[in-house]
């Protein structure tokens, strides 16, 4: 995926990039780092009220060799999302949200929750049946370069209601990184910018 920027000077459309941190810990072994890089294309005025947030890519590192991905039908499940933020004598703050996603068949592929492929070397692959729930608060520093940059809390909170495979069903923790922080930037981008999905 990647951003094509029209020409027209910008005004109220942003690319947002968060570094999200976490722990999850895999069945019999202790906590691990996770780390996933999300880019959104935002709609916003500042002063004129929430802004619309559309999913544009979401990468998540292996953890212990497994490979976690989103399909592109679930990602497709994704609706654009409001969040409430202002920026204020250069201060930006935006939430605290709580975004959930997969309460019912929420990708309409007959599984309850979303669903999530994993694939590990040794082990296969696999896909989980979950409820996501993500809350998060973000807070930042406008520069003098126009791009907002600031911290994200973000806890993480996954419910498994099945798996296709014995290794998967024994489920997989998340919670808070408790010292790498989560950081973000928004950055303004010409109107009339969008993200592009290629065909899967």
């Amino acid at each position: 995926m990647m951003f094509l920027m029209a020409s027209a000077a910008w005004a109220s459309t942003w690319f947002l990039q968060e570094e999200l941190y976490f722990e999850v810990r895999p069945p019999v072994i202790g906590w691990q780092k996770g780390h996933q890089s999300i880019r959104w294309l935002v709609e916003w005025e500042p002063g004129a009220g929430p802004l619309t947030a559309t999913l544009c890519t979401l990468g998540i590192d292996p953890v212990m060799g497994a490979q976690t991905s989103w399909p592109a039908n679930t990602l497709a499940a994704l609706p654009a999302l409001s969040r409430p933020a202002t920026l204020a004598d250069g201060q930006f703050s935006m939430g605290p949200v709580s975004e959930s996603l997969g309460d019912q068949d929420s990708d309409h592929d007959g599984n309850p929750g979303i669903t999530i492929e994993v694939t590990h070397p040794r082990m296969g692959t696999g896909q989980v049946y979950v409820r996501q729930t993500n809350h998060l608060m973000w807070s930042g520093r406008l520069g003098a370069d126009g791009v907002v940059r600031g911290t994200v809390d973000y806890t993480p909170d996954q419910e498994m209601f099945g798996a296709t495979t014995w290794w998967l069903r024994m489920g997989l923790s998340q919670r808070k990184h408790p010292s790498a922080p989560s950081t973000f930037t928004l950055s303004p981008l010409p109107p009339g910018s969008t993200c592009l999905t290629p065909a899967s």
